[in-house]
Formats: C-alpha cells, structure tokens, sequence
C-alpha cells in the first residue's frame, strides 16, 4: 500500500520539532504527471526500441510504482549525541 502520510522529527540541541506532512497530495500530483507524459514515453520507446533503451524506458512505470509500494514501514534515523533526524512513513 502507498502511504498516505510523513513523519518528520528534528532534535537538535536539546529543541524538538516534528511534523506530518499529507503526501497523498504528491501521489497524486504525481499520477498525473506520469499519465500526462505516458503517451511520449510510448513514443520514445518505439522511436528507440531497436537501439536498445526503448525497453527500459518501458520498465520506467514499474519501477515508480515498486518504489513507491516499498515506502510503506520505512524508517530512517541518523543523528549522534546532539542532534537526530528522523523520516518514517507509517
């Protein structure tokens, strides 16, 4: 499942700020930006095909899609002693 929200955690110097951020929105913006240069992506890799690079232009949708499923459950944590900065999508 995409997820639907961001969490985002700075602690620095002892001061704590976090925030949620909707990223449906970018989801969709985004879905719209695929299917708005979908059909030249068709044509650049038929343009391209017996080159070579039109078959990976196709595998392109995919990969986006995979990528974005996989977000789901990550969880970065960098920081030391001072300062920590965490990103986690629930």
């Amino acid at each position: 499942m995409i997820p639907l929200i961001m969490r985002l955690k700075v602690k620095k110097n002892g001061r704590r700020f976090g925030l949620i951020f909707p990223v449906i929105i970018i989801w969709i913006l985004l879905f719209a930006l695929m299917i708005v240069v979908l059909p030249f992506a068709f044509l650049a890799a038929l343009i391209t095909w017996h080159r070579g690079p039109g078959k990976t232009i196709l595998l392109v949708y995919p990969l986006i899609f995979s990528i974005l499923f996989y977000l789901s459950g990550l969880y970065i944590e960098v920081g030391d002693q001072k300062s920590q900065f965490l990103i986690s999508f629930p």
